[in-house]
């Protein structure tokens, strides 16, 4: 075969690839991993569970989260729709935005990296347990590693966490915890806003997201993050206890 023949060849067969990847471009999960989607969390309550409160069950059982390279934005509604908080966070900016709307109220506050830090320090210390056997997974369709959260603050839960390499996204949990961790948290349970909760992931499906989302809503009112977590603690309460 001549060199010609050979060069197209090599042409045809590159045009036959990309046709593939065009026509399954609705999943768009490249073969080097996801790079922009949807995640949907089942949200639980593992403290609650033996109270038998039925505000407690109008608590949120649902978060969403868009995310890309840089940003991130999550998204939990409850109290059938009485409130809802919206996160959005600029990993590379090193800034988070949280958003609240109650009925017609709304009001949001800005964390830069001195307000993460003291949020950071109100955490428990956690040391990283390695099972012997089972650390790789297969979860929702994923390649994971799973680890043991062992806290060293007395009366402070255990639990699991799974993380991923496949989805390619820089530091979107950098704001919590488990930042140094690096990958993409699937399942996690955190103390948020004085209520212990359990995120683990349902789904996770690779699409475009529309920038809108990652952007700041003019509509609401600036309040200091003090004030903004005195905000959610006192509604929150009058649903968990």
């Amino acid at each position: 075969m001549s060199p010609d023949n050979c060069q197209k060849l090599r042409i045809v067969g590159f045009l036959m690839l990309l046709v593939f990847f065009l026509n399954n471009g609705c999943e768009k999960i490249p073969f080097y991993g996801i790079i922009e989607g949807v995640v949907e969390y089942m949200v639980s309550y593992p403290e609650m569970a033996g109270r038998n409160s039925p505000l407690a069950s109008l608590l949120p059982s649902k978060a969403t989260m868009y995310f890309n390279t840089r940003y991130s934005a999550v998204e939990i509604a409850g109290l059938m729709g009485f409130f809802r908080l919206n996160v959005i966070s600029d990993s590379k900016g090193k800034i988070l935005r949280a958003y609240l709307k109650v009925l017609t109220t709304k009001i949001y506050t800005v964390y830069d990296t001195t307000e993460i830090l003291r949020k950071l320090g109100e955490y428990p210390q956690y040391c990283v347990i390695e099972p012997q056997h089972g650390k790789r997974i297969k979860y929702i369709g994923l390649e994971c590693f799973r680890y043991y959260m062992m806290s060293l603050k007395p009366g402070t839960p255990d639990f699991e966490v799974l993380v991923t390499g496949e989805i390619k996204t820089t530091s979107p949990f950098w704001y919590t915890p488990f930042n140094s961790m690096g990958g993409f948290l699937l399942k996690y349970d955190i103390r948020h806003f004085d209520v212990y909760m359990r995120f683990e992931a349902t789904s996770v499906k690779s699409v475009d997201v529309p920038g809108d989302i990652f952007k700041h809503d003019t509509s609401y009112k600036y309040v200091e993050p003090s004030r903004f977590e005195e905000e959610i603690k006192l509604l929150l309460k009058q649903f968990s206890s």
